[in-house]
């Protein structure tokens, strides 16, 4: 998690922006934005998505840690007919 707070440190102090300025580029609280920074909460993938899109970075530094768990389609329930 340190290293996706590092990076959203990065991208705003690459363009001396206040994090409220951020924020708002991203669509997103200035609380939200300084909970990221500290480590506090890791963005979703939507936000994720918006700071590529915003800060021009790549998808690939923005990824969530290893730890996270993905299930695979076997894993997941399925739907039974009603």
């Amino acid at each position: 998690m340190e290293s996706i707070a590092a990076d959203v440190l990065r991208l705003r102090n690459a363009r001396n922006l206040s994090q409220e300025d951020a924020a708002k580029l991203v669509g997103v609280t200035q609380h939200i934005w300084s909970d990221w920074e500290r480590g506090k909460v890791l963005p979703s993938p939507l936000a994720r998505r918006a700071l590529a899109l915003v800060f021009r970075s790549e998808l690939e530094s923005m990824r969530p840690p290893p730890t996270w768990y993905v299930r695979t389609k076997a894993e997941s329930p399925t739907l039974r007919n009603m």
